[in-house]
């Protein structure tokens, strides 16, 4: 099933191993990707937690597919999902 951009772009989320706002903690973020392809990154946190796995069974859970990472991401960043 291929996902459909919403009204204001294309969602993904992002997930962060120990960002400098939480060096405890796994974070994940959400991402809009406009349609000029730039993204506008929503600072609230949507998970925080210890252990990634459950960051990634919510992620799965919500129908979605990890894409990994990019070569030129910043290192905190574990990996997107679409």
């Amino acid at each position: 099933m291929q996902r459909q951009p919403s009204q204001e772009g294309l969602v993904l989320y992002t997930i962060y191993e120990k960002p400098s706002d939480f060096p405890e903690y796994y974070v994940c973020r959400k991402h809009i990707v406009l349609d000029d392809g730039t993204t506008s990154p929503q600072m609230k946190v949507l998970y925080k937690t210890k252990s990634v796995e459950n960051i990634r069974a919510t992620l799965q859970d919500m129908g979605l597919t990890c894409v990994g990472r990019q070569e030129n991401d910043d290192p905190v960043i574990l990996e997107s999902w679409i």
